[in-house]
């Protein structure tokens, strides 16, 4: 009798210890996936990265798991490349280039000996040299760039400066930390930081919830992309189009006040490792269309893309913030050259959503604003006492 009224209770603890052990597994293979993500393995990079969609400029590694490099001697004027976009389904990128054809920067897009965007390294430093790495916001379209409009805007002063721009389509902070024997072998004199928005996009949406402390919940979002893959530029053209809702005073805008990304921590990795190299540090804010400081227009609505797993700007907006005051610490930290671009996007981008062709990349021509504004910033750690001295 007793036996009965106890066997309730004793299967009652038998599906607990079940659930907990099931979870536990789940969380240890989530880690070890994480881990795995991170690390040199030839053989699952060859798995996985077989499955990338990427641009003809672009090749898998094979060394690391979802990570790739440009292809090194690729050239194509910005027509082709227009053509080539539209091919491949990335049909905002093929407006992209055409528009900055039509004003003037449509120049070919050139990947040099060493696998970077531009022209070959000089062989011989007669002038400094900045390194910039980056994601697409830095990658720029086609052949234009804030590293060449900083380039032109020097010698607009009678200054020159040798710029090798690193920065890569869809590259996250992981992706550039991989790079970093390379990255410390161009010797740069300075290395300008501005890299993030895909880290801020891939987040899952459990920051600051109970699940945001556990790894599974986030490697299943991550595997459901992984096979997805095979039709990306129609899921990532449904995250554009989907309609918006901007409400500042909801739940998971204040869930996101305070927000600090993991991916300042690789960053900071990063920055140490260049300036143990030789390289004098600048790290750049990023400057994004959605702000908490003024509410969206009509036209930023419609133009504008939002992480998956939101589908209000204020959010967006919160975690750009909580980044960009995470990247002034760590500028603050170390004694880094803070380039305060989302101050001065806030000073200068009036109306904001005739700068922005989406939710965070720059048209040509205000990539050429930002280059500007870049020389003026780094002119100094340039042009200081100790560096190659400008050519003549």
């Amino acid at each position: 009798m007793g036996e009965s009224r106890n066997r309730p209770a004793v299967v009652t603890a038998a599906i607990v210890v079940i659930a907990v052990v099931t979870l536990g597994l789940a969380e240890g293979m989530a880690r070890l996936v994480s881990a795995l993500e991170r690390s040199e393995i030839p053989a699952v990079a060859r798995l996985v990265n077989a499955r990338l969609q990427l641009n003809p400029y672009q090749e898998p590694s094979d060394r690391y798991p979802r990570h790739w490099r440009l292809r090194t001697g690729w050239y194509a004027d910005s027509r082709d490349l227009a053509a080539i976009k539209r091919a491949s389904g990335r049909e905002e990128g093929a407006r992209f280039l055409e528009q900055a054809s039509s004003i003037g920067f449509g120049l070919p897009l050139v990947v040099n000996s060493d696998g970077f965007k531009g022209p070959d390294l000089l062989a011989e430093r007669t002038m400094p040299r900045l390194l910039a790495v980056g994601d697409s916001v830095t990658f720029g379209v086609a052949g234009w760039d804030y590293v060449r409009a900083m380039e032109a805007s020097l010698a607009l002063e009678g200054l020159r400066m040798e710029g090798v721009n690193a920065g890569v389509e869809g590259y996250s902070t992981l992706n550039a930390l991989h790079e970093r024997p390379r990255l410390v072998a161009i010797r740069a004199d300075v290395c300008l930081l501005m890299i993030g928005w895909n880290d801020l996009f891939a987040e899952d949406g459990r920051y600051g919830t109970l699940g945001g402390h556990f790894h599974f919940a986030g490697m299943i979002r991550r595997v459901s992309r992984f096979l997805a893959d095979s039709d990306r530029s129609a899921a990532d053209k449904a995250l554009r189009d989907r309609p918006k809702r901007p409400v500042v005073d909801d739940a998971d805008v204040r869930r996101y006040q305070g927000y600090r990304p993991a991916f300042v921590d690789d960053l900071e990795r990063l920055g140490v490792t260049l300036e143990q190299g030789g390289c004098r540090i600048a790290i750049s804010t990023l400057a994004g269309l959605y702000t908490d400081n003024e509410p969206p227009s009509a036209k930023a609505l419609a133009i504008g893309h939002l992480p998956a797993f939101t589908d209000n700007p204020y959010v967006l907006a919160a975690m750009t913030a909580g980044t960009n005051n995470a990247l002034r610490g760590l500028a603050a930290r170390h004694g880094w050259h803070l380039v305060d671009i989302a101050a001065w996007a806030d000073r200068t981008a009036h109306p904001r959503a005739d700068w922005f062709s989406d939710g965070v990349h720059l048209w040509a021509w205000a990539l050429a604003r930002l280059g500007d504004e870049l020389a003026r910033e780094l002119r100094s750690d340039l042009f200081s006492p100790g560096l190659a001295p400008p050519g003549q």
